[in-house]
């Protein structure tokens, strides 16, 4: 199923050789790739390798200026820890908009490489680590095999906000444990409105807060 609009690939490709936060005016193309003027094959061709690169250099979820200062509304004074942080681009994004935040992160492995953020272990056991002191926490694209990332949604305190992006039950993010603790555990707030992402890429940020 085809978005109803498509990304500037060459504006996205600067963003990333620019190591710039990009606006989601620069790179949103309010117009479905099949009602444009670009061939579908090309662009889904471009679109891949694109997004190649933006993992490797960023992560899986597209974060624009607007979806940092989106969620830092929601979040607002809340201390915030990001599970499975993997190299920090969401955390560096966050802290330079947003100095003041008290935010913290958190990975189950070692990184080759990672940005200048605050890290507060990269070979944690999500299972046994103590989330009681925060207020909100930020999964993006928890992998299919992270078998404690249910455990550590279970754990969290009650109340706390968890803004959580990848795919639905039965797509490529998360485990069916995770999943079982979102329904049984949480309900669900909102859809975040500066969700972006690459054309058959199902992902969204989803607010929800812990019973």
């Amino acid at each position: 199923m085809f978005k109803k609009y498509h990304l500037d690939l060459t504006k996205l490709n600067s963003a990333i050789d620019n190591k710039q936060l990009p606006s989601i005016v620069d790179i949103k193309v309010e117009t479905p790739v099949m009602d444009s003027k670009l061939s579908l094959y090309s662009y889904l061709i471009e679109a891949s390798r694109v997004r190649d690169r933006y993992i490797e250099a960023c992560g899986f979820s597209i974060i624009t200026k607007e979806l940092i200062d989106e969620m830092a509304t929601l979040l607002k004074d809340c201390r915030i820890l990001e599970i499975g942080c993997g190299n920090g681009y969401l955390a560096l994004s966050f802290k330079q908009r947003y100095p003041d935040v008290t935010y913290e992160t958190l990975d189950n492995d070692k990184w080759e490489w990672v940005h200048r953020h605050i890290t507060l272990d990269h070979t944690a056991n999500y299972g046994e680590f103590d989330f009681s002191k925060y207020g909100a926490v930020i999964v993006s694209w928890p992998d299919l095999d992270c078998e404690d990332i249910g455990e550590a949604l279970a754990s969290l305190p009650t109340g706390c906000l968890l803004l959580l992006c990848g795919e639905s039950r039965g797509g490529c993010t998360g485990t069916h444990e995770m999943f079982d603790v979102l329904a049984t555990q949480f309900y669900h707030i909102e859809t975040l409105t500066n969700s972006l992402g690459f054309l058959n890429i199902h992902d969204t940020w989803e607010l929800y807060r812990k019973h």
